[in-house]
């Protein structure tokens, strides 16, 4: 079971961090990013980011390893001899700490905000810079405001149907 679900993670990762990446780069593989079901699931269960889809792999990780842990599908006693007596105790406790990595790495991606070109600037920057920064931190504002009006508008309006004659 511990070998399945590092096998389910590594998979998710790869395809997180190297082959997604990779194929909405291609122009073959457009059609299938475009599809609306695509779309749907990307949005709707990791927002379209990649750092996203790891942290909820580890928060799976985490939760299938809390419960088969407590049904008795994780033997602790394999790992036992590569631990140190005084740790045994706390292995059974080892998918929480998965599933909280994986909901603080949500947390830090939520919180970023700005590309980290726009991060690491120095203190003190020539006038031109800063108005760069001031003009990109207002676009920011303004596109995510527009995004949320724009949501909240669908939220309101019922959907429309084509009515076929």
């Amino acid at each position: 079971m511990i070998l399945g679900l590092l096998i389910f993670f590594s998979v998710i990762a790869v395809y997180a961090v190297i082959i997604r990446p990779w194929l909405r780069k291609k122009p073959w593989m457009q059609w299938f990013f475009a599809n609306p079901v695509v779309e749907w699931i990307e949005i709707h269960l990791w927002r379209k980011s990649e750092t996203i889809l790891v942290a909820r792999g580890l928060q799976a990780v985490g939760a299938i390893g809390a419960a088969a842990g407590y049904l008795g599908g994780i033997d602790w006693s394999i790992v036992a001899p590569v631990v140190p007596e005084k740790w045994q105790p706390f292995l059974p406790m080892l998918p929480m700490f998965f599933n909280a990595l994986g909901g603080i790495m949500e947390w830090l991606r939520r919180d970023t905000t700005k590309p980290l070109e726009l991060v690491d600037v120095p203190q003190e920057v020539s006038q031109k810079v800063a108005t760069k920064l001031e003009n990109a931190d207002a676009a920011m504002i303004e596109a995510v405001a527009e995004v949320k009006k724009e949501e909240a508008k669908a939220a309101v309006l019922p959907p429309t149907v084509e009515q076929k004659p």
